[in-house]
């Protein structure tokens, strides 16, 4: 029963036996709980037990994504500035948009579009909360050469528009792994 639960469940366990143990433990410790009357403490150890599966299973959990994922994700990080489409992304691996986009869909939950658009949108934020850069170089930086459509894409993401959003995230800090640097 615990081998069909880890299979219906299609989890990539890092070791997959050990977790198995823990279940078949687990359902030892339910059956005996079950064949006397419970007591206070065995509920509490049974809960416990529990929560260590549950521990364990979170950890154990095999996130690493697919090697093409990770260079599509990395060539959106390294092409910030352009306004790459999907196709190109796919066509720069030797693969197809629909290839991609079933990636994209299993393993981030998007599509590749929505998540380079939504990569775009918080590298701008981080620029305009973490320094003084000008508007338009901002746009530039994240493939916007129309100002106007920069702005539309701000002001839909934040409900402001990018100086709104600069004077109410102020300078103060800039996000982690940000330089904050001066206008030219």
């Amino acid at each position: 029963s615990a081998n069909r639960l880890i299979e219906h469940l299609k989890l990539k366990l890092r070791n997959p036996d050990g977790f198995l143990e823990l279940i078949l433990e687990l359902e030892r410790k339910i059956n005996d709980t079950h064949r006397q009357k419970p007591s206070e403490g065995s509920l509490i150890e049974l809960a416990a037990f529990s929560f260590r599966i549950i521990t364990e299973l979170a950890f154990s959990i095999d996130n690493k994504l697919p090697a093409l994922l990770q260079q599509a994700l990395e060539i959106m990080k390294a092409n910030l500035s352009q306004m790459l489409t999907v196709a190109e992304i796919a066509d720069k691996l030797g693969t197809s948009s629909t290839t991609l986009g079933s990636l994209f869909r299993e393993h981030l939950h998007c599509s590749p579009g929505r998540y380079f658009a939504d990569l775009r949108m918080k590298y701008a934020c981080e620029l305009l909360s973490g320094t003084e850069l000008p508007v338009s170089r901002i746009a530039a930086e994240v493939g916007y050469r129309e100002l106007a459509s920069f702005s539309r894409l701000i002001r839909r993401g934040t409900g402001m528009s990018p100086l709104q959003f600069r004077a109410a995230r102020g300078l103060n800090a800039a996000p982690p792994g940000m330089r904050r640097n001066r206008a030219e």
